[in-house]
């Protein structure tokens, strides 16, 4: 791995004050969510409902630290520009060719400044802290593609906990990335203690989103919106003890609407006890049994999910940069992404690094950390209702890091064919 020089400190510096200014919060904005995590966040330390509640642990913890307003909002508002500064610095280590290093501080200067992910740094929610880390967990990933020391384990391990901990749905994508830490370097006794204390942190978010029933909500949405509406699939509910006439009323209906009927009103508590001893794997069946028609579906969805934009991006918007000025920075990633992957393709022309072991143990990465994030869209989509394309985020952002990994990747395969021509 290279050293950096003056010209590629000068790139990240560019690249931080640029994503800086575009995300800076000028307030920080609460949302309805906001105060189910302030609420849970003043309770006491001694309080177990603080660590396991209705809400996931990670940004309750967060806010229970540095509190809601200034210290809290300017530190995950500083964590945004240098995760992405990480991500570039990782990948200038292995690039050789100037060209390629400019190339790849543009890539990550036009997605950092999207307001997909630069405004939230400014919102009282999980997505900035959940983003963030993420971006650090790649970019500590393509440096331990080629650096397996001990001390980046340690620091791998502690940012993949919080970020299984500040969603349920980061939980699901670390344990399906699992699989994929040993295509990274690093001693056995410590890639396997690493994997034991990530794995435990993902099964206590899962346990605890069971045990809270953090899952009922949006299950509830689903039924309203997409099966009960549905008159063959609520006929086949029906036949395992979906009560009708309550299935009837919910029908077209959200959990949140008519005062939260469905999800505190005694008269449905049948409905919500079929829900819970049948609901999910029902659900799951008529999924199952009518895939074909499920995933032309949800693949018609897809381009829509994977760009969060419209009413609902303005919503979350106005308290930065770019939340302000939408029409300049909520522009779609589908062409940077492609931008991305056209750049790695020409350069991949003359590239000889596949046939390197660090490089297919790298490629193979980068598309898992892909297929991440196309199980959280999945997720996302059957999962809920509601707020589809917020929940959906950080499958776009995983698909926007691996295409930037797998840039990095070619651009340092280009270096090995230069070099081996000569």
């Amino acid at each position: 791995m290279r050293k950096l020089d003056r010209s590629d400190y000068f790139l990240l510096a560019v690249l931080t004050m640029v994503v800086s200014i575009v995300s800076f919060p000028w307030a920080g904005r609460q949302y309805p969510d906001t105060m189910d995590y302030l609420s849970q966040a003043a309770r006491s330390w001694a309080d177990a409902g603080i660590y396991s509640g209705a809400r996931a642990s990670g940004y309750v913890i967060y806010l229970k630290l540095f509190g809601a307003e200034c210290q809290g909002l300017y530190i995950q508002w500083i964590l945004y520009p240098v995760a992405w500064g990480a991500l570039a610095w990782s990948g200038m280590t292995l690039i050789h060719e100037e060209r390629s290093r400019v190339l790849l501080v543009a890539f990550c200067v036009v997605a950092g400044m999207s307001a997909q992910y630069s405004q939230w740094a400014a919102s009282l929610l999980t997505e900035s802290i959940a983003g963030s880390l993420f971006i650090l967990l790649s970019a500590l990933c393509l440096r331990m593609l080629k650096d397996g020391r001990t001390l980046y384990w340690v620091v791998f391990v502690a940012i993949s906990v919080a970020y299984a901990l500040a969603r349920d749905v980061n939980a699901y994508q670390i344990m399906f990335l699992v699989p994929a830490l040993l295509l990274l370097r690093g001693k056995g006794v410590v890639r396997f203690i690493a994997v034991l204390v990530i794995a435990g942190a993902c099964l206590f978010v899962v346990n605890s989103a069971e045990r809270n029933e953090r899952w009922l909500f949006p299950y509830m949405n689903v039924l309203g919106q997409d099966v009960l509406p549905n008159y063959a699939m609520r006929a086949k509910l029906e036949e395992r003890e979906l009560p009708h006439e309550l299935a009837l009323r919910h029908s077209g209906k959200w959990a949140s609407s008519d005062d939260l009927w469905v999800m505190n009103a005694g008269e449905a508590e049948p409905l919500r006890a079929w829900a819970r001893s049948h609901g999910k794997k029902e659900y799951a069946k008529l999924v199952v049994a009518d895939a074909p028609y499920a995933t032309l579906k949800f693949l018609r969805q897809l381009p829509a999910l994977v760009n969060f934009s419209g009413d609902e991006l303005a919503y979350y918007g106005g308290a930065s940069l770019a939340g302000k000025h939408q029409r300049l920075f909520a522009y779609s990633l589908w062409p940077v992404i492609a931008m991305i992957m056209f750049a790695s393709g020409m350069l991949l022309v003359g590239a000889s690094g596949i046939s390197d072991s660090g490089g297919v143990r790298g490629y193979l990465f980068s598309v898992w950390l892909a297929l991440s994030g196309f199980l959280v869209i999945g997720i996302s989509y059957f999962a809920d209702a509601m707020e589809r394309l917020r929940h959906a985020l950080p499958g776009g952002l995983a698909w926007t890091v691996a295409a930037i990994m797998l840039f990095c990747l070619v651009a340092s395969g280009c270096r090995r064919a230069e070099v081996s021509a000569n």
